[in-house]
């Protein structure tokens, strides 16, 4: 619940809808947590979104998405958190925010759960999403050891170190994802 909740606060400002949807899906993986563990300050929480949810529908009222639009507003904001840490990656300029920009977008793939009736997520995003979590690691690794991060995935990088990888990459990740204005 916690890197939902988060998210939610850093974004609450700039993108309040964004914000809701993390805290729609921060109740929704609370919900399963307080039935599986029935822990008082889950269960704290989970009533604290409560009520939170209801007073952002209460001020976002008319900004609420159809159903439909739910999952193509949230998957373009989180592409446009991928791009940004992508490009800064790709340019050789990574740096601690660009770690923390790979791992928010990582959760924000992770709340389009929430629109899928199988709760799971396309295999393009399921592809961004496993990109990025081991972007934000890998740079962060670097980081934490005084190393200038390698950029690009690890297919660039074990071509540059001449290793064949065991598993290349998907040709999707290699593709410029879609521009958004």
């Amino acid at each position: 619940m916690n890197p939902y909740i988060k998210h939610a606060q850093q974004v609450e400002k700039h993108v309040p809808l964004i914000s809701y949807y993390c805290r729609l899906f921060a109740l929704e993986k609370g919900i399963e947590i307080v039935k599986q563990t029935n822990d008082a300050e889950d269960k704290k929480t989970v009533f604290q979104l409560m009520n939170q949810l209801e007073a952002d529908k209460k001020t976002l009222g008319p900004l609420l998405l159809k159903e439909e639009n739910k999952f193509e507003f949230v998957k373009n904001f989180a592409l446009k958190v991928f791009d940004l840490a992508d490009k800064e990656d790709l340019s050789g300029k990574a740096n601690r925010e660009t770690a923390k920009n790979f791992l928010a977008a990582t959760i924000f793939f992770e709340i389009l759960k929430q629109f899928s009736s199988t709760k799971e997520l396309p295999e393009e995003i399921t592809q961004r999403q496993n990109y990025a979590k081991w972007k934000a690691s890998d740079i962060s690794a670097c980081l934490r050891k005084g190393v200038t991060p390698k950029s690009g995935g690890p297919e660039q990088q074990t071509q540059e170190n001449n290793v064949i990888p065991n598993e290349p990459l998907q040709s999707t990740l290699n593709s410029q994802p879609p521009q958004f204005n």
